[in-house]
């Protein structure tokens, strides 16, 4: 069982789990600092699905890692920096995903979209492609 990062160049990568449950460290490790969890999304918490973040990723201006839109085209939220998926039971712990998580996350954000995103501090420009887009039904 795994859990899955999804970088800023849009690429996801399996981190294989070596405990039972997911522990703070390697949360802020894949993370890159203090997380957050998104739960707000229907069709991932109904499947039990979490989407760990950096708690500061936008104030960090960490580049971003996936685009968040309602049906009907308008941009809900962008997430920046890793983000890991993993599950969540009634307990509250952080597990590992099923491998059917993880075609399910993977097959729900093959749409990508493209940008620009500007670093407030250094003004450097970063031209995003390929960014993973999640459109909520």
């Amino acid at each position: 069982m795994n859990y899955l990062l999804l970088k800023p160049n849009g690429v996801f990568e399996k981190i294989g789990a070596t405990e039972p449950t997911c522990s703070l460290s390697l949360l802020q490790k894949s993370v890159n600092g203090n997380v957050e969890v998104i739960s707000w999304i229907p069709e991932l918490y109904d499947k039990g699905i979490d989407m760990w973040v950096n708690d500061e990723g936008k104030l960090l201006n960490l580049i971003p890692s996936l685009a968040i839109m309602d049906e009907k085209g308008k941009l809900i939220d962008m997430i920046h920096g890793n983000v890991l998926f993993s599950r969540f039971n009634e307990d509250g712990d952080t597990l590992p995903l099923h491998d059917e998580d993880i075609d399910f996350i993977k097959e729900r954000m093959t749409k990508r979209t493209s940008g620009y995103f500007v670093n407030k501090e250094t003004e450097e420009v970063t031209r995003l492609s390929n960014l993973p887009l999640y459109i909520i039904k």
